[in-house]
């Protein structure tokens, strides 16, 4: 018993010993230092954790995001928390791998964002709300602290939308109107949201700490309420930074002030671009009304000089549309083309170029059914010889044509538009004064007077320098035709192109006459073929004029003294072969100038037949003097005889002995000759008639002195000559 209190008293007296208030201190300190270290590496562990498990979620949350179109500021502020969480997970060496792929696909939404936030900027229809969020989200996403920055920003893509819906829509009436109204509601947008709203919503956004925002608190995969404890200090009490007082209205106007004319500039001048890809003056015009529509909608908008941009978008589609005026009047210079062409391959297109004339059995076989549109047709063709070619170059001229005629219609369509209509609401919604009033009125003189009198105007000036240009280049295209067999089908072709341009003017060339200096030439080459054949066929006929004994149709003359009243059969015979000769060309082209310069060459051929012989025979009197009385009159009986055969014949292109010449023709003769010659010269005379031909009056000068009549018989025989002639008008039509 002894033994065992003493070991009581031992274990008593050790734990008195132990129990002391030092070493219980200092057990209780090493007691609370373990359970620190535990714990902190326990919240190591969990802070890791939590920042990896919230920062693999970001890019699925801002790729769901930005996929669904939802808020581009909460993708900015999801995009901010893993951004904050890369710095914390940048240190930690075990999850480097991970942390850096996952930052690497961050960094690709991170563009996908700035475009999405460029793209909601860039939208004019979007709401002003959503234009500041997504102002934010750019202000967030780029570390952006000036208000100023994201207004220059916020230019920047709104002029860049211009451009781009310009140059891809170049002919697109939408497009253009989409990137004016850009520009308007730019200008209604920034004096809207600057200063105020977007400062509003910048001072919301530092208001607290990002992780306690609603939105941010409001996506499910980020688990929060696990989480966001130990998601560390720097994480958890991140307040963006963004500067508040940095803008007043007078710097938003100022920089507005500064873009609203370089975007203007570059709107208009991308337009013009666009313009020039437009060839219809429709499109131009309903394009025009539509712009100055839009803008009239917002006449009153702030921070722009309003005329300076209404004269712009004038100038601008006026200029479009003398372009397209001029470039319309200068396609009248491919009808000389046309026609050069064809001239140069004439072989090809010259056997449609004949006349057929409308007694041809194909025209008189023709149905005369329903109203006999196509005899109608085939006659006022053959009639105005119109062949292939000038049919081919008409139609090409008539197309021509409808372009310019499309050229007044818009002209008109400009002046009967009703601007008065918006015009008179901008002046019941600004209740302006006199001056404003006054304004206005000049717009409405400059939409619809001033502005079509200019395309008017520039129209007559571009018709009349076109014409003159077609002239000159007829009259070269006329002066080079080669004197070939082929002259009269070329110059017939000629004339009637130039007739249809003539007869065919549009109604805004305002000179009274369209006068083609050629036209003369080609009437001359055109006459001088036919006469000269005909002429060269009778020449041996009208020679032996000169040596008849004795007249034909003696017994048919009249009056007191007795003077002929018809013409010798070799005058009547000439002037038919005359006519069928003028007639295979075509009956179209003898108008009243191409028969005068006929008549005039007709003239001046006979003339030379006449007036050489004439000479031959008195050189052939003065020669054989006394022998001309006893020339053998079996000689002259033998040339009337072979002359009456070959009028009988219509052999004409018989030699002339000179010899035979020489014998003295009877009185009565030499009255026939002169009136067979006063008969031709009527026939042959042109009303505007100006000068004589001096071979042609010597002649009959010399006949008249031979005839030995007064000058009243000589009047008389010049009154039935004419009257003949218009007996046989209609039978020589032509020559007439």
């Amino acid at each position: 018993m002894d033994a065992q209190m003493q070991e009581v008293e031992t274990h008593l007296s050790e734990t008195s010993r132990r129990c002391n208030t030092t070493l219980l201190e200092k057990s209780n300190s090493n007691a609370i230092q373990l359970k620190s270290e535990t714990q902190r590496e326990d919240r190591r562990r969990f802070t890791v954790a939590s920042q990896l498990s919230v920062f693999r979620k970001c890019p699925e949350v801002l790729a769901r995001t930005l996929r669904r179109d939802w808020s581009v500021l909460l993708a900015a502020k999801v995009l901010i928390i893993s951004r904050l969480l890369h710095k914390q997970l940048s240190t930690n060496s075990e999850v480097a791998n991970f942390v850096d792929t996952t930052w690497s696909r961050l960094g690709r939404l991170r563009q996908k964002l700035l475009a999405t936030v460029d793209r909601r900027l860039a939208n004019s229809s979007l709401q002003a709300a959503r234009l500041v969020d997504a102002m934010c989200a750019y202000a967030l996403a780029t570390s952006t602290s000036s208000s100023l920055d994201i207004l220059r920003h916020f230019h920047h893509v709104r002029l860049k939308a211009i451009s781009t819906k310009l140059r891809r829509g170049a002919t697109d009436h939408q497009s253009i109107l989409e990137a004016l109204r850009i520009w308007i509601q730019t200008l209604q947008e920034t004096r809207t949201i600057f200063p105020k709203q977007l400062t509003n919503a910048l001072a919301k956004l530092r208001s607290g700490p990002l992780l306690i925002d609603e939105s941010v608190q409001s996506v499910s995969e980020f688990d929060f309420d696990v989480h966001v404890r130990w998601l560390g200090e720097e994480v958890g009490n991140f307040v963006p930074y963004v500067r508040r007082d940095d803008m007043s209205i007078s710097d938003a106007s100022k920089q507005l002030s500064t873009w609203a004319p370089t975007a203007l500039k570059a709107l208009l001048s991308n337009l013009k671009g666009c313009l020039e890809a437009v060839t219809s003056l429709t499109e131009v015009i309903d394009l025009r009304k539509s712009c100055l529509e839009l803008l009239f909608s917002h006449y009153h908008i702030a921070g722009v000089r309003r005329n300076g941009v209404l004269n712009g978008f004038r100038d601008a589609f006026e200029e479009r549309l003398l372009g397209i005026v001029r470039q319309r009047c200068q396609g009248l210079s491919e009808i000389s083309n046309d026609v050069s062409d064809i001239l140069e391959e004439w072989d090809v297109h010259k056997t449609g170029e004949a006349y057929s004339g409308l007694w041809i059995s194909s025209t008189t076989s023709m149905s005369i059914l329903h109203g006999a549109k196509d005899l109608k047709e085939t006659l006022i063709t053959t009639l105005n010889g119109r062949t292939n070619t000038v049919r081919m170059v008409s139609d090409h001229y008539q197309s021509w044509l409808s372009n310019i005629e499309e050229i007044d219609r818009v002209i008109a369509a400009m002046r009967n538009t009703r601007w008065e209509d918006h015009l008179d609401d901008l002046s019941d919604e600004s209740d302006s004064d006199e001056e404003e009033e006054a304004t206005l009125s000049r717009i409405k003189i400059l939409l619809k007077e001033t502005d079509p009198a200019s395309i008017g105007d520039s129209l007559s000036t571009e018709l009349e320098c076109t014409y003159q240009a077609l002239q000159s280049r007829f009259d070269s295209i006329a002066s080079n035709l080669r004197k070939d067999s082929s002259i009269q089908g070329k110059c017939a072709f000629l004339i009637r192109v130039l007739r249809d341009i003539k007869q065919r003017r549009p109604a805004a060339y305002k000179q009274n006459r369209l006068e083609f200096n050629c036209i003369s030439e080609l009437h001359s080459n055109l006459a001088s073929p036919s006469i000269r054949s005909v002429v060269d066929r009778h020449s041996n006929a009208i020679a032996k004029t000169l040596r008849r004994k004795s007249p034909s149709g003696r017994v048919m003359w009249d009056g007191s003294p007795e003077l002929p009243v018809l013409p010798s059969p070799w005058s009547f015979r000439f002037l038919k072969d005359l006519e069928q000769e003028l007639s295979t060309i075509g009956t179209d082209v003898w108008t009243p100038s191409a028969k005068t310069q006929m008549k005039k060459l007709l003239r001046e051929k006979l003339a030379e037949i006449l007036y050489d012989a004439m000479e031959k025979f008195k050189s052939t009197r003065r020669v054989n003097g006394v022998q001309e009385a006893a020339h053998d009159s079996n000689s002259i009986e033998k040339d009337e005889k072979e002359e009456g055969q070959e009028e009988r014949n219509g052999v004409e292109d018989v030699p002339i002995d000179e010899q035979k010449i020489s014998h003295l023709p009877s009185q009565d003769t030499t009255t026939q000759q002169l009136f067979d010659i006063e008969y031709i010269h009527a026939v042959s005379s042109a009303n505007d008639e100006e000068g004589v031909d001096h071979k042609l009056e010597s002649f009959r000068s010399w006949l008249r002195k031979k005839a030995d009549l007064d000058a009243k018989a000589v009047d008389r025989l010049r009154s039935s000559a004419e009257a003949y002639r218009k007996r046989t008008a209609f039978l020589f039509a032509l020559a007439n």
